[in-house]
């Protein structure tokens, strides 16, 4: 069983989500592929033991906001950062799971489409730990998760896939890797302290507004 789990991790860091079929990740696993539908019934039941075990949201965050509260806004200011922090680790030590991210991105898939939602509901739960003490003052501070989020995805698909700099940081390396979670670092500093500000100190926001009016 652990062989065909481990078996999927290696193929999609090794040649993408399109090589896994039964008879490949039974090959690459050695094993017959009769085990794939004894323990898991069919290939998607595989892949979705897979994404559980392996993915970053769906094994390491739920610990991290059960042992915290709702009203301790500094708490969800350090759940933010450290999430980030360590969703940048994790791609480090399980390069495959990015390519989870660029399969999700890149075509539609039940199973991957059940993760994302629970990823979401994750999402949504971390940012409401902090969301109304930081919007009550005029931050958006799911829009700013968001934002950091999408550019933490970005920059590791861009230099895993490709090798190239992104704005003329190669995340592939120590030193680049650390100016980027330094500037995220530094983004979230500056939205606690601007919701810490006194009212009439604070700088007007700029609001953009939609449509052609």
């Amino acid at each position: 069983m652990c062989k065909l789990v481990n078996a999927v991790g290696e193929i999609l860091q090794n040649e993408g989500h399109s090589k896994l079929g039964v008879n490949y990740i039974a090959k690459v696993a050695g094993v017959s592929k009769k085990l794939i539908y004894r323990y898991f019934m069919n290939v998607d039941n595989l892949i979705e033991t897979y994404i559980k075990e392996k993915d970053y949201w769906e094994k390491k965050l739920p610990l991290d906001i059960r042992g915290i509260g709702t009203t301790n806004a500094g708490q969800g200011e350090d759940l933010i950062w450290s999430t980030l922090k360590d969703l940048v680790a994790h791609f480090e030590e399980y390069p495959e799971t990015q390519k989870i991210i660029l399969w999700q991105v890149s075509e539609k898939n039940k199973v991957l489409k059940e993760s994302h939602r629970s990823r979401e509901k994750l999402m949504s739960q971390l940012c409401n730990i902090s969301g109304k003490h930081f919007s009550d003052l005029g931050i958006d501070l799911t829009a700013i998760f968001a934002v950091l989020l999408g550019g933490v995805h970005y920059m590791h698909l861009q230099a895993k896939s490709t090798g190239e700099p992104w704005c003329e940081m190669d995340i592939n390396t120590t030193e680049d890797r650390e100016r980027m979670l330094n500037g995220i670092s530094t983004i979230i500093e500056l939205c606690h302290r601007e919701a810490n500000k006194q009212p009439d100190s604070r700088p007007k926001l700029l609001k953009i507004k939609g449509g052609s009016g």
